[in-house]
């Protein structure tokens, strides 16, 4: 929930004013124009040194993109009405940003086809924030932490955004929430540590939800929420709830949601309180509860239909419908290269470990190498310790692209209950070798070793896997 009272508002406007402040002044910056706090980005620049303690907002960013270069924008701290970057021009792009102590880390306003890519966002009230009515807002590759509300907020009157790729973890309310908006694509995000849902969506319709690891909270729907599809989803310690919902007096029941693929494991798997015509099928659940209906509102569920690939012992359908989602979920190792001048390419990484791995990354170097028929074309060796325990089921190596081994931004192992193993890894890197169709990712940790292998297919953008 968004909290903006008034009186705080009106104090800190009038504070900076009378103090001259240099939120007050907002001057026009970047180009050959340095930026400082409160000012307006008319024009590209990357940022030379750290924003720290800015009175009110951060930067307002009207045009250009906005790289900070791995520096930091700090606010005062107590302020929900203030952001660390405000985007309002459409087009515009955020990048490679520090963002803390602000009410949002990063907000979008009205913009259309804005960009924040590979931000951290931490110590906030929220960290992304999306509203005026902004569409085709992407959200790519940012690590949005430790807010004291939400972690991605799509607020209501926009469309069309793509989260994707970002690691959004331990934020004290949802990591991810959809508030009265559609037409978005939520994909490829690793979620944990939630106190209230991995991804919250209410009254919200026409929704992608897809591939994303959740972990710790549920994906709850609820309200007036209907025609989402939720497609390979893995969920380690939550399911699926859809739930109705009171306000101002009024009822409203999510309903036609489709649930397709994807893992589950929870004490009930799904959840229909006043919610009614949802279907699941090809969902592989172990030792759960398939499905629970109540009463909500004064509407009994009626029309939902789950049809699950039961994996738990004893279930007498294990192994039923193949492996589940560990073949048809994962995502092909090259997921995007984009070359612009000297700039570097951006590689990602995708894949699972073999299930039951008893790997110690205390302990064991680490390596990973992407080939294809005649030549490789990268390769990264981590030497044991460098890759640190962030909780009893993630590790991580984070580091600045110049400074870390093979340009990696970051290095991500999680261990999931159901599927075992996962690794994502981000690097910026030179991918002029990348040449072929047929790649290959190798991987050697301590005395383990293996390897995945794809079709690929050129794109203008980089190599996708082939469907």
């Amino acid at each position: 929930m968004r909290i903006r009272p008034a009186f705080v508002v009106q104090f800190t406007l009038v504070a900076l004013a009378l103090g001259g402040g240099t939120w007050a002044r907002a001057a026009d910056c970047g180009g050959s124009v340095e930026c400082q706090c409160g000012d307006r980005v008319v024009a590209s620049i990357t940022l030379p040194g750290h924003l720290d303690s800015c009175p009110g907002d951060g930067l307002r960013l009207v045009s250009g993109v906005l790289d900070c270069a791995d520096h930091q924008i700090s606010g005062p701290g107590d302020n929900t009405s203030t952001a660390g970057v405000i985007l309002e021009g459409d087009g515009t792009t955020l990048q490679n940003c520090r963002l803390r102590n602000f009410g949002d880390g990063a907000r979008v306003e009205g913009a259309l086809g804005a960009s924040i890519l590979d931000n951290v966002a931490f110590d906030n009230a929220h960290g992304v924030w999306v509203g005026g009515g902004a569409f085709g807002t992407v959200i790519d590759g940012n690590e949005v932490r430790d807010n004291q509300d939400e972690g991605i907020h799509l607020g209501s009157g926009t469309a069309g955004s793509f989260v994707r790729n970002n690691d959004v973890g331990d934020n004290d309310a949802e990591n991810i929430y959809l508030l009265g908006t559609t037409a978005n694509v939520v994909e490829d995000n690793v979620l944990g540590g939630a106190k209230d849902a991995g991804i919250f969506i209410k009254n919200s319709w026409n929704n992608d939800v897809r591939h994303n690891t959740v972990g710790d909270r549920p994906i709850l729907v609820r309200g007036d929420s209907y025609d989402n599809r939720f497609e390979a989803n893995d969920l380690l310690a939550g399911g699926y709830v859809f739930e109705a919902f009171e306000e101002d007096d009024v009822w409203t029941y999510p309903h036609g949601q489709t649930v397709t693929g994807g893992s589950v494991d929870a004490s009930t798997c799904f959840e229909f309180l006043g919610s009614y015509e949802n279907t699941v099928t090809d969902t592989v659940v172990d030792d759960c509860r398939h499905l629970e209906e109540k009463e909500y509102g004064d509407l009994v569920p009626y029309g939902n239909v789950v049809s699950v690939i039961d994996v738990s012992p004893g279930s007498g359908s294990e192994g039923s419908g193949g492996s589940g989602s560990s073949g048809g979920s994962r995502k092909g190792p090259i997921k995007r290269s984009k070359p612009v001048g000297d700039q570097k390419d951006t590689l990602k990484l995708d894949f699972e470990l073999p299930q039951g791995l008893d790997i110690d990354l205390a302990a064991d170097d680490v390596e990973i190498t992407v080939s294809d028929d005649d030549s490789v074309i990268y390769r990264v060796t981590f030497a044991a310790g460098w890759i640190e325990e962030k909780s009893s089921s993630r590790w991580q190596y984070k580091g600045k692209p110049d400074e870390s081994p093979g340009g990696v931004k970051k290095l991500l192992f999680r261990l999931h209950p159901i599927l075992g193993w996962s690794v994502k890894l981000r690097a910026k890197t030179n991918l002029d070798l990348a040449d072929e169709a047929d790649m290959t990712v190798e991987w050697t940790i301590g005395d383990d070793e293996g390897s995945t292998a794809d079709q690929w297919q050129e794109k203008s953008n980089g190599w996708l896997l082939k469907p």
